[in-house]
């Protein structure tokens, strides 16, 4: 075997082979000096490395070159299911922000956590708070609460459990059909459809829009009891009322601005 060899030099855009024999690229199966025996015989081997070299390139390109392999991966396992579940956000999407809407309700609603991109490995969803108030986000009580983008209301919502049990919730929206396990198979699919679509939206903007900022804000409920005589015995009941203040949350951003929030649906029947 000859003992001529060759050097592979990797630039940014792109991967030569440097033939010492005559000091000229070649990108093809052929020398442009000869055939030389230590490029025929490991031609295949050549190509691969090629091809990995130009696959790993293209990956670091694509984000700035900011991401680490696993990340990367992370971020790829959620493409296509980006593609089905994520809404694009329109600037006529942006209606009101917290500030005006805060205003015409009383201020009654604050800040209580921030949404952020995680790619690390402490987690496999992609989503992860920044606690603002954490003794308001561990009571489990009534709740209404907005999620906003740059100050912009794109979600009225409602809950009974407390903010640290909604928020688990809606993260198991990153369980759709389209992403796979650790073993290769897709998730069954069982998740709620409102969680999916508002959890790859979230993902999808971060992921595009690096310098967007997501933040929850809620309105503590007070607490309404009333005495109701059970059996002949006098009994103090806590009534379930998120639901009235959420559809006159979500029927006044309507008054407002014309339509629904982006990741509103609808409101409660019962209280329209």
């Amino acid at each position: 075997m000859n003992d001529t060899k060759r050097n592979i030099i990797i630039k940014p855009q792109k991967l030569n082979l440097i033939c010492n024999g005559c000091n000229k690229s070649s990108t093809k199966k052929e020398c442009f000096c000869d055939k030389l025996d230590y490029y025929n015989e490991n031609i295949e081997s050549i190509i691969k490395i090629q091809f990995i070299c130009r696959n790993y390139i293209h990956k670091k390109s694509i984000y700035s070159n900011n991401l680490t392999e696993n990340e990367y991966n992370k971020l790829m396992n959620g493409k296509e299911a980006r593609k089905i579940w994520s809404k694009m956000i329109k600037n006529e999407d942006l209606k009101i922000t917290i500030q005006d809407f805060n205003n015409k309700c009383g201020d009654v609603f604050r800040e209580i956590a921030k949404i952020i991109l995680d790619l690390s490995n402490k987690r496999q969803g992609t989503l992860d708070i920044e606690l603002v108030n954490k003794e308001l986000w561990n009571i489990k009580k009534e709740f209404i609460y907005i999620i906003t983008v740059n100050g912009y209301i794109i979600k009225i919502g409602g809950t009974r459990d407390g903010m640290k049990g909604r928020w688990s919730s809606y993260c198991c929206g990153y369980y759709v059909p389209q992403r796979k396990k650790k073993d290769g198979t897709p998730y069954p699919g069982k998740m709620s459809v409102t969680n999916a679509y508002l959890y790859h939206t979230i993902e999808n903007d971060l992921i595009m829009n690096k310098n967007n900022k997501w933040n929850i804000y809620v309105w503590d409920l007070p607490v309404s009891k009333f005495n109701m005589n059970i059996l002949g015995e006098d009994t103090i009941i806590i009534a379930q009322t998120f639901h009235a203040y959420e559809t006159i949350c979500i029927k006044k951003y309507k008054i407002l601005t014309g339509s629904l929030p982006l990741l509103c649906d609808n409101c409660d029947p019962n209280y329209k």
